[in-house]
C-alpha cells in the first residue's frame, strides 16, 4: 500500500491566514472548504508521509542541474514506463503519456503528470514497491483523461480551485479500478487490489481517529492554532474530500467501467462551469 503524500495541479502562493474560519470549515466538512486560496507546500509535511496519494506540483519547468541517475532509479524507471504503459492500455481512447521518466522531483512530489508535454514524471532517489507503482501510474493515468479531454480546463477563478478535489479525488477513486484492471489483466486479482485501494484512501478521508482530519485536528491541538500554516491546511483540503464524494465516484466508476466514459460523468455531475469574464475589445 502506498504512503505518500499528495497530488494535484496546484499553483504555489502564500496567503494571509484566516486560522479559526478555515479551521472551522475544513472540520465541519472538506468540501465545503473546497479550496478558497492558492496552496503551497511545506516542509514539516515532509514528517507525515501516511497523508497518502501523491503530490503533483504546479506544471512548468526549471532549469535543473545534471541529473546521474542510480541503479535504483533506472529499475524504478523501467517499472514506471511499464506499469503507465499497462494503465494507458485500460484507459484507451487515445490517451497518450510522451515520456516516462524518473528524474528529481521538486519537494515531496513523487509522481507528476505534465500538462505542457503530457508526460510523466516518478522521482528519482525513492523506493517504489510493485503495488505502489501500479496505483502511482494509474492516479497519474487519470490526470492525464482529464487533461487530455479537457475536463477541468486551468481558470483563475476560485471556483477553479475548488474543482481540484474532485479531479484528485477520481484520480484515487478511478486510478484504484484501473490499477484493478491492469493486475487483473496480469492473472491477478484485481478486485481485491482494486477494493483494498479504495478501502484505504476512504479511510483517509473518514473523520475517524485514522482519518487526515482527525490527525490534523490533533496536529492543532499539539502545537497550538497559531502556529499552523495554512497553505497546508489547503493542501490537505484539495486531497481529501468528503467519503460521500469518494463513494459516489466509486459507484460511477463500477457503473461505467470504461475509464474514459467514467471520467466524463464525474466531471459532467461535479464539476461546474466558470463563466470567465468578458474581455472589454479595444
Amino acid at each position: 500500500m502506498r504512503r505518500d503524500l499528495v497530488s494535484g495541479n496546484i499553483k504555489r502562493k502564500r496567503f494571509p491566514a484566516q486560522a479559526r474560519k478555515l479551521w472551522g470549515e475544513l472540520d465541519q466538512s472538506a468540501f465545503a472548504a473546497y479550496i478558497r486560496r492558492k496552496s503551497g507546500f511545506l516542509p514539516w509535511i515532509l514528517a507525515f508521509c501516511f497523508l497518502g496519494a501523491h503530490i503533483q506540483v504546479a506544471d512548468f519547468v526549471r532549469g535543473e542541474a545534471e541529473f546521474h541517475p542510480t541503479s535504483q532509479d533506472r529499475v524504478v524507471e523501467r517499472m514506471a514506463k511499464e506499469a503507465v504503459r499497462r494503465s494507458l492500455q485500460v484507459v484507451g481512447h487515445g490517451a497518450t503519456v510522451s515520456s516516462t521518466s524518473v528524474r528529481p522531483m521538486e519537494w515531496i512530489a513523487i509522481a507528476k503528470y505534465s500538462r505542457w508535454d503530457d508526460s510523466i514524471r516518478f522521482a528519482a532517489g525513492r523506493f517504489f514497491d510493485a503495488d505502489q507503482m501500479l496505483a502511482t501510474a494509474a492516479h497519474e493515468s487519470v490526470h492525464a483523461i482529464f487533461d487530455q479531454a479537457n475536463l477541468n480546463p486551468y481558470s483563475s477563478s476560485p471556483v477553479w480551485e475548488s474543482r481540484l478535489l474532485v479531479e484528485e479525488t477520481t484520480a484515487e477513486v478511478l486510478g484504484a479500478h484501473i490499477a484493478g484492471r491492469v493486475r487483473t489483466r496480469s492473472g491477478g486479482d484485481g478486485d481485491s487490489f482494486t477494493r483494498t485501494l479504495i478501502a484505504e484512501y476512504r479511510r483517509r478521508c473518514s473523520s475517524s481517529p485514522q482519518g487526515v482530519r482527525s490527525w490534523l485536528r490533533r496536529f492543532v491541538d499539539h502545537v497550538g492554532v497559531d502556529k499552523i500554516n495554512y497553505d497546508a491546511v489547503n493542501l490537505i483540503a484539495i486531497h481529501y474530500g468528503p467519503v460521500e464524494m469518494v463513494d459516489a465516484i466509486d459507484q460511477i466508476c463500477i457503473e461505467n467501467p470504461d475509464p474514459w466514459v467514467a471520467a466524463h460523468v464525474v466531471a459532467e455531475r461535479y464539476i461546474e462551469p466558470i463563466d470567465e469574464p468578458e474581455t472589454p475589445a479595444q
